[in-house]
């Protein structure tokens, strides 16, 4: 029988990247920070997910993790896995929660990209991991998230391109060499692309990865709208790709359920208020049930 599994991607936003006032971030406001974190995480478990994809997850403070976000993803019997970027200023990762009740850790790798020559510069970063059904030890799946770098140019758009690619050849040497995968496993490649339908999102269609929003709705003219951008841009900047042996039982969608997907949404405002999804993270989350 089919094991059925929830994923969510959500980029949190970190602090450091949400401006006060000129020249203030709100990462020296610990109280206008902690209820916005608070908030996002009751949102997100409210849908009772299998797997949770986190991009700019907070890795500075250690209160904010030990006090908000832990301990509200223990409560429901997540662990996580994370890895940090080498940034001197956000001190953020990327992260995959799952819910220990549904999945046991085969195996992690966290991945930064600037370990690679050309990407030497770049301060991005994967989280990988391999999970084992408890329903039936014999199934497993693999969840890849990641967080490219925003497309300023035309150099910095191949540049997202060359951390896919990255990552992805990475994944594939981690399953074959390192954990003697020889048959291809189920695998979910979830995070914030900083992008729409381009050469990151062909790149994995050309292996194999199924766009999960479903054909109708797939943001090929804007019609899905996750992320505004610091320049206030609107676009489809997150995703979940799915493998060919993963059916999608529900196309993704995005969260809150009830707005629709193609509303533009103003830039979150520090102490804003938080009963606007719009002012806990400059993203929306997106939601995929899938049959493993």
């Amino acid at each position: 029988m089919p094991i059925a599994v929830r994923v969510i991607t959500y980029n949190m936003l970190c602090p450091a990247y949400l401006r006060c006032k000129v020249y203030s971030l709100e990462s020296a406001r610990p109280e206008a920070y902690f209820p916005r974190y608070q908030t996002a995480m009751i949102e997100l478990l409210k849908y009772k997910p299998d797997v949770l994809c986190l991009q700019e997850y907070p890795m500075s403070p250690l209160g904010l993790k030990r006090h908000v976000i832990l301990p509200m993803l223990q409560e429901k019997g997540f662990l996580i896995e994370t890895i940090a970027r080498s940034s001197q200023v956000a001190k953020d990762g990327v992260a995959v929660a799952y819910n220990s009740d549904a999945f046991e850790l085969v195996a992690k790798e966290g991945f930064k990209l600037c370990k690679l020559e050309y990407l030497q510069k770049t301060d991005r970063v994967s989280m990988m991991v391999l999970l084992r059904s408890k329903t039936d030890p014999s199934t497993e799946l693999a969840v890849v998230t990641t967080h490219l770098t925003y497309a300023h140019d035309r150099w910095a758009t191949g540049h997202r391109a060359a951390q896919m690619v990255a990552t992805m050849q990475r994944y594939d040497e981690w399953m074959k060499e390192e954990l003697r995968r020889t048959v291809q496993t189920p695998a979910v490649i979830a995070g914030d692309f900083n992008g729409e339908r381009d050469v990151v999102t062909k790149y994995l269609q050309t292996l194999g990865y199924q766009d999960s929003y479903a054909k109708d709705t797939r943001p090929y003219d804007r019609d899905i709208t996750t992320h505004v951008d610091h320049k206030g841009q609107s676009l489809c900047a997150d995703h979940i790709y799915v493998s060919q042996d993963l059916k999608i039982a529900q196309p993704a969608i995005l969260l809150p359920e009830h707005v629709p997907a193609n509303t533009d949404f103003p830039r979150p405002t520090v102490k804003g208020d938080l009963s606007f999804y719009y002012n806990v993270s400059d993203h929306r989350a997106v939601m995929c049930d899938l049959l493993l």
